[in-house]
């Protein structure tokens, strides 16, 4: 719950277009600035990405050569970073952004310090702790002192290039210790462990499915609660445009979440492998082995040309926002039927997989959703903000939520059957490597991005929001959306068709993975007799 909960500190610090809170409002820092970051920040993750999980993956335990190698590539990355960092500025791409090859200079700066950090967390920590909990503890302390640091920036006295530079530096920092990426995303080392961990609480299937049914409900309530309490404690210092509130309540609520992280202390990984097993993970092979996997490709495409169920949040946000006519109201009404019905259907996870394959969920489920979207359509037509319009809007979004819900964990109990798959066939379980696929979904993902501003541009909407309070604008737009929704839904469906991988075939790779392991140990056993 603790690890969980400090993801709105991230989204709030992030130097992000999308939720640049303290960045905008506070520091002042120019958008274009933050897009240009963001760019060199997606370049050189894209460029750094191999490494990465074959770290991970490996336990941070390589071959005298592989280490050698490392040894050189970091030693010869610092010294790239001073002479940009030396380097004379440029008018061109000064022009661009402030210092820009100084940018450059700690991206690269920071990919080495996340490298050696992430090796030697896992060579250190790993064998007791296993792979995913020596972030999850020892992170936290890092974190909350970067935290510290940046919401205490004296900004008022630096000049806008220096100010640019540290907070750069600090989230760039927290990004790749938090989410394992430059910017975000990736192996998602810190907070999103949750996820992974899950996957590794225990060999069974089904008993993975009621862990991760129940698991949602206590990592969302922290940040549920702390996304209502912070904008009415801000008030109490000045408001979110006021840095005493960042500084007061920030290390406060960051301790709260520290203490209570620690509590994954008490949490194990049985994982069916040898005792002692010792991760050898070659990184072509590994890179053969992942792209082979046929399950992690249609999972992969799903999800990417859907985004699951989930792309339908925007159109939702919307309809309450100039359907109820109340936008003052809409984190209320949105809160009102999220909460009760996303806990309702998580804990009815149990009851879907008992009763129907995986792939019948998945499919089933994406095409309720795109049903309950298409019945919005009707709401659309009504007097806007009339009680009915509202009441009908709320039940269509309760029952979508629910089914939303209960998808999202059956979705990730489907990875941790992939992992269970992939560990049969290739002898290790490869999570991180699994990460491979950005080279796939970041190209993919960037083109199905750009479907929906193209399509509700033809259909009116150009830029000014405000042009939604216009009835026929708004019957155009909303409608193109909701039929866009529906088919990337639908389409993002189709790839389950050919999943197969049953429960009784995850039994299979269960007892035959608890055969090896066994065997392994009893070779092993006699092999210490024999000597």
């Amino acid at each position: 719950m603790g690890v969980g909960g400090w993801s709105p500190l991230f989204d709030i610090l992030a130097l992000s277009a999308g939720t640049a809170t303290l960045c905008g409002l506070v520091f002042q820092i120019k958008l274009m600035d933050v897009y240009v970051i963001g760019t060199l920040c997606t370049v050189i993750n894209y460029i750094t990405l191999p490494l990465k999980p074959y770290i991970v993956d490996n336990m941070g335990r390589f071959p005298k050569k592989v280490t050698r190698a490392m040894l050189f590539g970091a030693v010869g990355t610092l010294l790239a970073g001073l002479a940009l960092w030396a380097a004379p500025s440029n008018a061109f791409f000064d022009g661009l952004l402030p210092d820009f090859l100084k940018h450059i200079a700690l991206l690269l700066f920071v990919f080495v310090i996340n490298s050696t950090l992430m090796a030697l967390t896992l060579r250190w920590f790993g064998q007791k702790y296993g792979k995913f909990k020596p972030f999850m503890i020892f992170y936290g302390p890092l974190i909350l002192a970067l935290i510290i640091w940046m919401v205490n920036i004296p900004y008022q006295n630096m000049r806008y290039s220096r100010l640019l530079l540290m907070v750069s530096f600090i989230t760039m920092l927290i990004g790749n210790i938090s989410s394992g990426n430059l910017g975000g995303g990736g192996l998602k080392e810190f907070h999103s462990n949750v996820d992974n961990i899950q996957g590794r609480m225990s060999p069974n299937s089904r008993e993975r499915t009621r862990i991760m049914s129940i698991v949602p409900i206590f990592t969302g309530l922290l940040r549920s609660i702390f996304g209502i309490v912070f904008p009415m404690l801000a008030a109490l210092f000045g408001g979110q445009q006021n840095i005493r509130a960042y500084r007061i309540i920030f290390p406060i609520y960051g301790m709260i979440c520290l203490v209570q992280s620690l509590l994954v202390l008490k949490v194990h990984e049985r994982v069916l492998q040898e005792k002692g097993h010792v991760a050898r993970a070659k990184f072509l092979k590994t890179v053969k082995e992942v792209f082979s996997n046929k399950y992690q490709w249609m999972k992969t495409f799903s999800d990417t040309i859907g985004m699951g169920p989930n792309v339908q949040e925007g159109l939702m946000v919307w309809l309450y926002i100039y359907v109820t006519r109340l936008p003052w109201a809409t984190g209320l009404l949105v809160n009102l039927y999220k909460l009760p019905t996303s806990f309702t259907g998580q804990l009815s996870t149990p009851f879907f997989t008992k009763h129907f394959s995986k792939r019948t969920n998945m499919i089933g489920l994406r095409l309720i959703c795109a049903a309950l979207t298409i019945a919005l359509i009707p709401c659309l037509g009504l007097r806007h903000g009339s009680t009915f319009q509202i009441v009908l809007l709320m039940v269509l979004s309760s029952m979508r939520t629910f089914f939303v819900s209960t998808h999202d964990v059956i979705g990730r109990t489907i990875m941790a059957d992939i992992w269970d798959y992939q560990q049969w066939r290739s002898g290790e379980r490869l999570e991180a490597s699994m990460n491979y696929f950005t080279y796939v979904t970041g190209p993919l993902g960037f083109l199905v991005g750009y479907v929906m501003p193209f399509f509700l541009g033809r259909a009116g909407l150009f830029g000014d929001m405000d042009v939604l309070y216009d009835p026929a604008v708004f019957q155009s737009v909303i409608t193109t959306q909701i039929w866009i929704v529906v088919g990337l839904t639908i389409v993002s469906a189709l790839p389950y068709v050919f999943y197969d991988l049953s429960a009784k075939k995850v039994e299979q790779i269960g007892a035959d993975l608890k055969e090896r392991a066994e065997a392994l140990d009893a070779k092993q056993m006699e092999g210490g007799e024999l000597a």
